[in-house]
């Protein structure tokens, strides 16, 4: 994974932004592949959170997997709103 101090190291040696940064997508993405695919993957794979709203992180991760990702349009509020949910359904419960 991209450290600090390997931007640093790019920046300095003149490496194009746009390099680094794709860079920096594609060390999350093989991360997050790898964790994924250790605990297994059923397709079609959700990518929700904040994140996959960075578009490069997104395509990394779909090439990593080798199949195109589902993102829900407001990926960053899925957890809460799973979690309200959840809560009201164990509301009206009782």
């Amino acid at each position: 994974v991209f450290a600090e101090s390997e931007v640093i190291s790019h920046v300095s040696q003149g490496i194009p932004k746009e390099q680094i940064l794709a860079g920096i997508c594609d060390a999350v993405a093989s991360r997050v592949a790898a964790l994924a695919e250790r605990t297994g993957l059923e397709w079609p794979v959700v990518f929700t959170g904040g994140v996959a709203r960075n578009q490069g992180v997104a395509q990394a991760l779909s090439r990593r997997l080798g199949d195109e990702l589902v993102i829900p349009e407001d990926p960053q509020i899925t957890a809460a709103l799973g979690a309200a949910l959840f809560a009201a359904e164990k509301l009206s419960r009782g």
